[in-house]
């Protein structure tokens, strides 16, 4: 069998570590656009979920410019914000932040019905980590019509 030095063993692991974190983090950013895509697309995917509507990777993106007509936020006093787009507010974000400071997106849908309904984010604590969902409500805003959690 073959003896190696220290000298030698470590200068091999150091060549290897770093040759595996430029990899991964070349990974990692080449990745990243998709991994954000699919992200956009999940979260369209349960909105449409909470109204009944089923739909697939390929066809989300259609099925929500059909279905969700208008999207908009409100601030903790019920008044809308302008310049910010609803979709790209993140609740567990915005329940760390003071109250007169957070946000709350909701989005109006439209089915095939013809009903008009409000979808809105939710999110709590769950056993094993936090669940998320999307509650939509009928336009008495007292009924519901749908729920999808993960």
């Amino acid at each position: 069998m073959k003896q190696f030095s220290n000298r030698y063993i470590f200068i091999f692991s150091i060549v290897m570590v770093v040759a595996v974190a430029i990899l991964l983090s070349l990974a990692a950013t080449l990745l990243q656009p998709a991994q954000e895509k699919n992200l956009e697309i999940e979260k369209k995917k349960s909105m449409l979920a909470s109204i009944g509507v089923q739909a697939t990777r390929d066809n989300t993106e259609e099925l929500y410019d059909k279905y969700i007509k208008e999207s908009f936020v409100l601030n903790s006093k019920g008044e809308p914000v302008s310049g910010v787009n609803a979709f790209t507010v993140v609740l567990r974000n915005e329940q760390k932040k003071p109250l007169e400071e957070q946000y709350l997106p909701v989005f109006r849908a439209t089915p095939d019905n013809g009903e008009k309904l409000i979808i809105l984010p939710v999110e709590g604590k769950g056993l094993w980590g936090p669940i998320y969902g999307y509650l939509s409500l009928k336009s008495d805003l007292n009924t519901i019509y749908g729920v999808k959690f993960d």
